[in-house]
């Protein structure tokens, strides 16, 4: 199992690298990225940008997760993984638990329990977050199960 968990990471990264290195426009080349990640990683996945003032973090891109997660509003983004707008990676591996998701109960309510925050960035400045969303306690780095 951890083989073909191995190998679909690789075809992930080498889908993406394929994709940044194409005339793809920019939406396309994002979308890809955050359906491609949510594959291998076998979870939900999202893409959110700051906005020009650098305090919210609007979704620009996902896959996998419930509409009505999607909608919950703006994120201000000293309230929501924070540490991902400081540079640094974030995993909550139970939401219940943590005080760093600005919106719990939509979370549980939608079924994510576990979160990974990834940087994003554009020389070498923060611009937003690729966040992975699983059903399970600890999971996005495990095997985690997809939201459908």
């Amino acid at each position: 199992m951890a083989v073909s968990r191995q190998r679909a990471y690789y075809r992930a990264l080498r889908r993406t690298a394929t994709l940044m290195n194409s005339d793809t426009a920019l939406k396309q080349v994002l979308d890809a990225l955050i359906r491609t990640t949510a594959r291998a990683m076998e979870a939900g996945a999202s893409l959110l940008l700051l906005d020009s003032t650098g305090k919210k973090l609007i979704h620009h891109s996902s896959w996998g997760l419930a509409k009505a997660y999607l909608q919950k509003g703006v994120l201000d983004a000293h309230r929501s993984l924070a540490e991902v707008v400081t540079g640094q990676p974030v995993a909550i591996t139970d939401v219940a638990q943590s005080s760093c998701i600005q919106y719990p109960e939509l979370a549980a309510k939608a079924g994510i329990v576990s979160i990974l925050g990834v940087p994003l960035l554009v020389d070498g400045v923060v611009a937003g977050s690729i966040r992975v969303y699983a059903r399970q306690r600890g999971a996005c780095f495990l095997n985690p199960s997809p939201f459908h």
